[in-house]
């Protein structure tokens, strides 16, 4: 999701590229980035979606147990300074050797990213870049410990963040997304 800008299913404004798809964020003198809240919410419906394949694959690595939800997903996200707190309400129906458990206490996971300031630095770039469409801020982008990258591409500037800390299996997570700018 950070590599779309936070988004999981991606919006209708978005800079196609021969590499990936960049969502805007400013269109025009407009910022059109999503809220903190959207990021959570697009969050839950990756996981609402994704998390029953995760039980297929346990089913097929775990062999004689038949593990079965009881009840769909029911993430709880909160993204905030230094983590990403996810809690999901997933009831699972586990049987093995003629034995059933039932589990329905939620699972919580805080993977090592700091999606919050990757966020937080793309709105104050996108609110700079509406504010100035002719220049960019580098005081913007050197603020805290990001590492970032800026590719003009036809009427647009693509920007990559990334946050040294922020890793998914040892590899940064990239926050990507995009800002129109006048020619």
């Amino acid at each position: 999701m950070a590599s779309q800008g936070g988004y999981y299913l991606l919006p209708q404004n978005v800079l196609q590229t021969e590499i990936a798809n960049y969502p805007l964020y400013v269109t025009g003198t407009t910022v059109i980035a999503p809220t903190l809240q959207d990021v959570e919410n697009n969050l839950g419906a990756y996981i609402r979606r994704d998390a029953p394949g995760c039980i297929q694959e346990s089913r097929e690595k775990v062999a004689g147990v038949d593990i079965t939800p009881t009840a769909p997903p029911k993430p709880v996200i909160e993204i905030a300074e230094g983590q990403v707190a996810v809690k999901i309400q997933y009831p699972l129906s586990l049987v093995f050797d003629g034995t059933t458990i039932e589990v329905a206490q939620p699972y919580a996971y805080t993977p090592p990213i700091n999606l919050y300031t990757l966020y937080n630095a793309a709105v104050k770039i996108a609110q700079a870049t509406a504010a100035s469409p002719e220049e960019i801020r580098s005081d913007v982008l050197l603020e805290g410990n990001l590492q970032s990258e800026v590719t003009p591409y036809k009427n647009a500037l693509l920007y990559t963040l990334s946050e040294p800390n922020s890793k998914v299996e040892d590899l940064p997570v990239v926050f990507m997304f995009a800002v129109e700018v006048p020619r």
